[in-house]
């Protein structure tokens, strides 16, 4: 084979190579959450558990945006069950539950939420942990913290979240 045949070939294999490696390789999304909001609406049977405790169960039905209006949790809405504790007036450490979060663009981020600080129903601090995704947030990772406040029945806002997500 001629110098400048091989050449060819040569240059033709490296392109080749390129296009493969550069069409196997997708840049994964990573962006943090801040200024994430939501309005939540419960439901639940409150059962006596003992001297000063009783157990929740139910449901939280809510919208979330984030104050940047874009991102995993702008304009999702917030299907979550749920279990609390409820010792001496306070909600304990650990209760929690999980969360599907369906998106306008019709993408499914499923998430555990986890009281990580003890409160009052009128105040307490929750961790929400992506757990998996399907369509454009198939393969989450990450979550957030917010505080969540009682403002009347049922009724709760969450606010001051903050975290970071992964796509891949």
């Amino acid at each position: 084979m001629h110098t400048s045949a091989r050449r060819c070939v040569s240059l033709f294999v490296v392109g080749l190579a390129f296009l493969v490696l550069s069409a196997s390789t997708t840049l994964a999304e990573r962006g943090s959450l801040e200024g994430i909001h939501a309005g939540f609406y419960g439901e639940g049977t409150m059962k006596d558990a003992g001297p000063g405790q009783s157990h929740w169960v139910g449901v939280f039905y809510g919208v979330t945006s984030t104050n940047a209006g874009m991102g995993p949790l702008h304009r999702g809405a917030q299907d979550c069950s749920g279990q609390m504790l409820i010792d001496g007036g306070e909600i304990a450490q650990g209760s929690g539950g999980y969360c599907i979060t369906t998106h306008e663009d019709g993408g499914v981020i499923r998430s555990r939420w986890e009281v990580t600080r003890a409160g009052t129903f009128s105040k307490f601090l929750v961790k929400q942990t992506f757990l998996a995704g399907e369509g454009a947030y198939a393969g989450i990772t990450g979550g957030f913290t917010w505080t969540c406040s009682l403002i009347a029945g049922s009724q709760y806002i969450c606010d001051g979240g903050k975290g970071d997500y992964n796509l891949p």
